[in-house]
């Protein structure tokens, strides 16, 4: 599904003729340096993302040296530090989750010494459609699946991370008991579900995630964010639709928001105005690059052109600003957890 998008998206961004504001933009970054700090390891798909957009980049930009370097300390929060400490007048970017960054500083963890709150976003390159995955046999029936008698098992990776804590929140929302079991990276968790060995997990729907559902290898218990999937699945079970009685927009919304969100490049506060717009301008324009967008779909690499604005919005909710959000995602994941490790049946949002 992915590589079909992005060759459309080749089709669409495919020829994109230079405007004035280009050569603005090479003009006011020419002759300088551009350090990008990228956080993923050096061997997943964010490395894979970098290695091919990085020669778009460079092609926007011929007068900047774009300078990188990895480092996935913390889930990122270790680039965002550095990069928050840099002085006024820096040249340079952070390529992350933001999700894994506004979780780490809404949990007020030690090691987050960044304000997410004044990043500025130069673009989001993926839209992730998320739904909640189930292995095969695995009933489809929440009645069923409520049942104090089911220990469903969610394989996960670190309990801090993202994925862990969408899951935790889930159980909540959605009144099932899965029980969180460490020690599974992303692939370890698909094979997971397809032996039988676990039972559901949050997943983003990508070209060999798509052939699973249609085979019937992998099943969909509801869409959590998104529409990209294929014609066997019922988009009408979404998260609303299955959540307990109580439960807010805003919760769904913030969970949406924290599985939509894919990877992004942002700037810290020491990057000037006239920096910010010129590495917005080059950004876009290397997303809409023909020979990248033709390379992404070869590889199977997640596109897209998010706009700055959309992904501040969706930081917006991950951050918590409204302290009655915060009250109500602090009561979700508390009473999710909970449910994990077998001490609460249920959480009670009222109704």
């Amino acid at each position: 599904m992915r590589q079909i998008l992005a060759l459309l998206a080749f089709a669409v961004f495919g020829f994109v003729t230079p405007s004035v504001a280009d050569e603005a933009a090479r003009a006011q970054l020419a002759g300088r340096t551009l350090d990008v700090v990228v956080a993923f390891s050096n061997s997943g798909g964010g490395a894979r993302f970098w290695n091919i957009f990085s020669d778009a980049l460079r092609r926007q930009l011929p007068d900047t040296i774009v300078r990188a370097r990895f480092n996935d300390a913390g889930s990122g929060t270790s680039a965002a530090n550095e990069l928050f400490a840099l002085p006024e007048g820096s040249l340079a970017v952070g390529f992350a989750r933001p999700a894994e960054l506004a979780f780490a500083q809404a949990q007020g963890r030690d090691d987050v010494n960044y304000d997410m709150n004044l990043a500025r976003w130069v673009i989001g390159v993926e839209r992730e459609s998320a739904f909640m995955a189930t292995r095969r046999d695995l009933p489809l029936d929440m009645n069923v699946l409520r049942q104090p008698e089911q220990r469903l098992v969610i394989p996960v990776n670190a309990i801090t991370d993202t994925q862990s804590i969408v899951a935790a929140m889930l159980n909540a929302i959605t009144g099932l008991r899965g029980r969180l079991v460490v020690g599974f990276n992303n692939s370890d968790r698909l094979r997971a579900l397809l032996a039988g060995d676990g039972d559901l997990y949050t997943q983003s729907n990508d070209k060999e995630v798509n052939a699973l559902l249609e085979s019937g290898d992998l099943k969909l218990l509801y869409v959590i964010w998104g529409k990209e999937f294929p014609a066997n699945v019922d988009l009408s079970v979404t998260l609303e639709s299955v959540a307990v009685p109580g439960v807010s927009k805003d919760l769904i919304e913030y969970v949406a928001a924290a599985r939509a969100l894919g990877r992004a490049f942002y700037a810290p506060p020491g990057v000037s105005d006239a920096d910010l717009a010129a590495l917005r301008v080059a950004f876009t324009e290397a997303v809409h690059d023909a020979a990248f967008v033709s390379e992404a779909g070869k590889q199977n690499v997640p596109l897209a052109d998010v706009p700055a604005s959309e992904v501040e919005g969706k930081m917006d909710l991950l951050l918590l600003k409204d302290p009655a959000l915060k009250a109500e995602v602090d009561k979700a994941y508390a009473c999710g957890i909970a449910m994990s490790e077998g001490t609460l049946d249920s959480c009670d949002f009222g109704s």
